[in-house]
């Protein structure tokens, strides 16, 4: 949704909460809305309705996936944890084939 510049509603718990928390980071602004409870997604449901000039949200929000979601990034995570695994990461000082 971030990528193609719609405006996202999230829950501010677990991997929704990190997500809207590192593209806080990156643009020292909040890059989605954040709820807790249900009364607070109905009144962000109708703000987000209401909203005249989202789109500055919406180039945060997409500019935190272009930069730290990139095919590439995710494509260098997972051989990674594949070099973990089989105990050829280069950083755990053991280079042996299984």
């Amino acid at each position: 949704a971030m990528l193609y510049r719609c405006p996202v509603i999230g829950r501010d718990c677990d991997g929704t909460r990190e997500q809207l928390d590192n593209g806080k980071r990156l643009t020292g602004e909040e890059i989605g809305y954040r709820y807790k409870r249900r009364r607070k997604l109905v009144e962000l449901m109708a703000e987000c309705a209401l909203d005249k000039n989202p789109a500055k949200m919406q180039d945060r929000a997409q500019k935190t996936v272009r930069e730290l979601y990139t095919q590439q990034l995710c494509t260098d995570k997972i051989e990674k944890l594949y070099n973990q695994v089989l105990g050829n990461d280069k950083d755990s000082g053991d280079n042996s084939d299984i």
